[in-house]
């Protein structure tokens, strides 16, 4: 990592609820702003150099005619506006990409992988996300995004741009905090033998041991992490739209990040699924800072390298 790869960050939010049912996800950029997220990064000693959001908003209770990949035309627009963003930002800074709801990984994925092919994907999450339109039992949009990255997905209307970009291999995927799969993800994961540690092995092995096999798995490549607030427990992050208890404990998700950006090779974070509309004031405020301490731990322990 360059100097200016150490020192700088963009912040891209994608304020987007279209990939699931549930309104609020939308204000996730700007709740996180509001509470202090660009202050806590700049604290760290970094230097902002973007922060802006890729488009407007899209509410979720407006829904597409495909009820197999539904709102699939917005959650396309979005994706490709945030894909072209994060390519332009991601070659001169990391970049910190904060949702929103999980599709919005399918736009920062796909920009990074336009710079970085051979990028590893740390995909920290409750969920696999690697639905295609014929397993989902919802067609909600944020159960996709591993599996149209992958191109494991048949084609959807819509997603001809995500073709001119490098796929994600399977095998540069390794999932941590899995605990509530749908059957045609758990058949996609053995057939493509990704790496996936359930909570099962977090509890039996303990993070440390996890996040050596994940290191061990990345060996080299340049790393991005897309955070699910759901991975986390939701004792600690309640104001999410799928909370999935016995989760991780806030402790195990800083580590993750912490030890990730003491690679030096973690240039790329998505931070995703912060709904302050769900549960009252006081956990609105409890995930915001949880959320506000993860991205902490993604970027402050490079800084200190």
């Amino acid at each position: 990592m360059n100097q200016e790869m150490k020192t700088n960050v963009s912040i891209i939010g994608a304020p987007f609820s279209g990939g699931q049912p549930r309104d609020g996800v939308e204000r996730g950029p700007s709740f996180l702003r509001l509470g202090g997220i660009v202050s806590s990064i700049r604290n760290c000693g970094l230097q902002v150099v973007y922060d802006n959001d890729a488009v407007m908003g899209v509410q979720a209770s407006v829904l597409g005619t495909n009820d197999k990949a539904k709102n699939a035309d917005k959650v396309s627009n979005l994706c490709h506006s945030l894909h072209k963003d994060v390519a332009q930002h991601g070659s001169l800074s990391r970049c910190l990409v904060l949702g929103g709801d999980h599709s919005i990984a399918v736009g920062s994925i796909s920009g990074i992988l336009k710079l970085r092919p051979e990028t590893f994907v740390v995909w920290v999450d409750a969920h696999a996300d690697i639905n295609t339109p014929s397993t989902s039992p919802s067609g909600n949009m944020h159960g996709m995004p591993v599996a149209l990255l992958t191109r494991l997905a048949e084609p959807i209307d819509g997603f001809d741009w995500l073709h001119q970009t490098p796929p994600l291999p399977t095998s540069n995927i390794a999932y941590i905090g899995l605990r509530d799969l749908d059957d045609g993800e758990v058949e996609l994961i053995k057939k493509h033998n990704i790496t996936a540690f359930f909570m099962s092995h977090v509890k039996e092995l303990g993070i440390h041991e996890i996040m050596r096999r994940v290191l061990e798995s990345a060996g080299n490549k340049t790393i991005h992490l897309s955070f699910d607030v759901d991975g986390i427990d939701p004792a600690h992050t309640p104001s999410t739209g799928t909370p999935v208890s016995d989760g991780l404990s806030l402790d195990d998700g800083l580590y993750i990040c912490k030890t990730l950006a003491e690679t030096n090779r973690l240039l790329s974070v998505d931070l995703v699924e912060v709904n302050p509309a769900l549960g009252n004031k006081e956990e609105a405020q409890k995930t915001c800072e949880a959320t506000i301490k993860l991205a902490e731990n993604c970027l402050r322990s490079v800084q200190q390298l």
